[in-house]
C-alpha cells in the first residue's frame, strides 16, 4: 500500500468520525505534549467545554498473496476516544451513545468505494477492544479502544 493510499484511508476515517454529532475533537494521529495544558488543548472540545476527543492510528497491516495480479492489504486501524468522566452528568451513558454512533457511521462505509470493509467473505465492522477509565491529560476519562479492519486491493506491478 502506498503512502498516498494510507493517507487517503486515514483521511476517510477522520472524515467519517467527524460526521458523528457531538464527537468532539478528532485527530488523524495521537497527539502528545510535554505539559498538561497543551494536552488538554488537543482534546478539549470548545463546543462542549470538556475533554472529548478521538484519534486514530494504523496499528498493524499485512499484505496477502496475489489474486489475479492483485494483493490484498489488510490493515487494522485503532480508534481511541475519550470523554471526561462526570458521574452526576451520567457521562458513561453519553459515552456509550457516542460509541454506538461511531459504530453506526462505519457500518457499510466504503470510503467512496476506494477500500472494502470486507475480506471477501465476511463484513468487517468496528470492533470494541476495550472500554475503560483512564487518567488522561490529568482528567479522569472514559476511554474506548475500537478497531476497524480495512482491506484494500493493490495492483501487482
Amino acid at each position: 500500500m502506498s503512502a498516498a493510499d494510507t493517507l487517503a484511508v486515514r483521511n476517510s476515517i477522520v472524515a467519517t468520525l467527524n460526521s458523528v454529532p457531538d464527537i468532539g475533537m478528532v485527530h488523524a494521529f495521537p497527539r502528545y505534549a510535554n505539559n498538561l495544558a497543551t494536552m488538554k488543548e488537543f482534546y478539549v472540545s470548545p463546543a462542549h467545554q470538556q475533554l472529548r476527543g478521538w484519534h486514530i492510528e494504523r496499528q498493524s497491516f499485512r499484505e496477502e498473496g496475489a489474486l489475479q495480479e492483485r494483493t490484498v492489504d489488510n490493515a487494522r486501524w485503532l480508534i481511541t476516544g475519550m470523554l471526561a468522566l462526570s458521574d452526576g452528568g451520567e457521562s458513561f451513558l453519553q459515552f456509550d451513545d457516542l460509541i454506538e454512533a461511531v459504530r453506526d457511521v462505519f457500518r457499510f462505509e466504503t470510503f467512496n468505494n476506494t477500500v472494502a470493509l470486507t475480506d471477501g467473505q465476511n463484513a468487517a465492522y468496528i470492533q470494541g477492544e476495550a472500554i475503560d477509565q483512564v487518567m488522561f491529560a490529568g482528567v479522569l476519562c472514559h476511554r474506548a479502544r475500537l478497531f476497524l479492519p480495512v482491506y484494500t486491493l493493490q495492483e501487482v506491478e
